[in-house]
């Protein structure tokens, strides 16, 4: 795949984010989640450049200011963007799902596998998300930098959906069954006939392939069996001179 092609294959999936039946390939999955995970990206940049200026004129090197005028105004602006911030990270997380949801399906289906193997993902990251909103308003309550209740839930629900993420991922990443199944036909038009009839011809041509010690030599003339003597290879004409 190009690079034409492969920018032709991301926005693919967009006819389709509805379309739940059906297969979809290996080149229509990968480079549609390669542009929603760089829109995401990309606009959550955006979000934080503002934001994150007005900490670097705060800390500025140059012109220094002592800490206890600088925490307040920081601290100030965390309180009055971080709700705006993390509305925006779940609706960001909300339309990657949603978008992303009809074409993992079909490429789970691909390969023979139900689309429930990822079910578990929206669920668990609308947990870390509700425990994330839960710490930020504990916190906020407090005033102050603490450790949070809900550190230690948040943790495990955090590495339970990045394996359960990995889990899909990887069996998104195997080739779709050979031919029909219970999901649709081959979308690369394969058969098992003429699978297995490839694969017998390869097993023909290898089994038919001249060996290395029975391959013509230009400067021996005809082949001869040969053997490796003191690290030299010599023929039985050679070993055996009349």
């Amino acid at each position: 795949m190009n690079f034409a092609e492969f920018f032709a294959a991301m926005f693919g999936p967009l006819k389709r984010l509805t379309d739940f039946s059906g297969r979809s390939t290996r080149p229509e999955f990968w480079p549609f989640m390669f542009l929603l995970y760089a829109g995401q990206q990309i606009v959550t940049w955006i979000a934080m450049n503002p934001f994150m200026q007005k900490v670097q004129k705060l800390t500025d090197p140059v012109n220094p200011r002592p800490p206890e005028e600088v925490g307040p105004e920081i601290l100030a602006m965390i309180t009055g963007n971080i709700r705006p911030f993390f509305m925006l990270v779940g609706a960001l997380a909300a339309i990657s799902m949603a978008m992303a949801a009809a074409v993992t399906v079909r490429r789970l289906h691909d390969s023979n596998r139900s689309g429930f193997h990822a079910l578990p993902i929206p669920f668990l990251q609308i947990s870390s998300l509700t425990l994330m909103w839960m710490i930020m308003e504990e916190l906020m309550a407090a005033g102050e930098l603490r450790f949070p209740t809900l550190f230690f839930p948040l943790l495990f629900n955090n590495l339970l959906a990045l394996a359960v993420t990995i889990y899909v991922l990887v069996l998104c990443a195997f080739d779709g069954t050979i031919g029909p199944n219970r999901f649709g036909e081959d979308p690369k038009g394969r058969t098992v006939e003429e699978e297995e009839a490839k694969q017998a011809e390869r097993a023909a041509r290898l089994a038919s392939a001249p060996t290395p010690a029975m391959v013509n030599r230009p400067d021996r003339g005809v082949p001869n069996p040969a053997r490796i003597v003191d690290g030299v290879e010599q023929g039985l004409a050679d070993l055996h001179p009349e």
